[in-house]
C-alpha cells in the first residue's frame, strides 16, 4: 500500500460458550474471546479429564502425570481432549 487506508473486520461472539463432550477423544475450540486458564478444566471435568494436547503443538495437560506444559487455552485455537466420561465445558464470559 502506498496511502493510509482502513480495513474494517467484522466477527461474532458466541452466546452460548457450553461444549458438549462425549467420553474419549474430543476437540475443544476456545470459545472464548480471553486466555482461559487451564485449572478451569481441571475444575469443571474433575478427574474425568484424562488429557489435553494442542493441535499443532507441543503442550500438554496430563494429571495423571503432573505435566501441566499449557498454562491457558488461547482463543482462536483448538485443543484435542480425551475424557473418561460424557460431560460438558462452559467457558467463562
Amino acid at each position: 500500500m502506498n496511502a493510509p487506508a482502513v480495513l474494517p473486520v467484522s466477527g461474532f461472539s458466541f452466546e452460548n460458550k457450553t461444549v458438549q463432550l462425549k467420553a474419549g477423544w474430543n476437540i475443544l475450540p476456545v470459545l472464548s474471546s480471553s486466555n482461559v486458564d487451564y485449572h478451569l478444566l481441571l475444575t469443571q471435568l474433575g478427574s474425568g479429564l484424562i488429557i489435553v494436547t494442542e493441535i499443532a503443538g507441543t503442550g500438554i495437560i496430563w494429571p495423571e502425570e503432573g505435566i501441566y506444559t499449557i498454562p491457558f487455552l488461547i482463543p482462536g485455537k483448538a485443543y484435542m481432549i480425551k475424557i473418561s466420561s460424557p460431560g460438558f465445558f462452559t467457558f467463562p464470559d
